[in-house]
């Protein structure tokens, strides 16, 4: 009996490949909805104050330990507009 269940399982692969790889997109289709539902992006022009997310990686020097350090630098002064997503920055 287990043997002939394998063998159905073994038999339908194709098919369940294909109810996975639709599982799947369905999924996908999911999430970017959902992050597209929340996200705004922001644009900065000159002289906006903006905060630097700091990234794994990245600190400043500082004596607070690393585990409960601040996850943001700044504020910093932009002060020209590089491209869509970049900007200069003065402090």
């Amino acid at each position: 009996m287990i043997l002939a269940n394998q063998l159905l399982n073994i038999l339908d692969l194709p098919q369940t490949r294909l109810k996975a790889h639709d599982a799947m997109a369905m999924a996908s289709m999911s999430m970017k909805r959902q992050y597209d539902r929340r996200h705004h992006t922001v644009f900065f022009s000159k002289g906006n104050h903006v905060y630097l997310r700091l990234h794994k990686g990245y600190s400043i020097n500082s004596p607070v330990p690393k585990k409960v350090f601040q996850q943001f630098a700044g504020p910093f002064r932009a002060i020209e507009r590089v491209s869509l997503r970049l900007g200069g920055l003065w402090y």
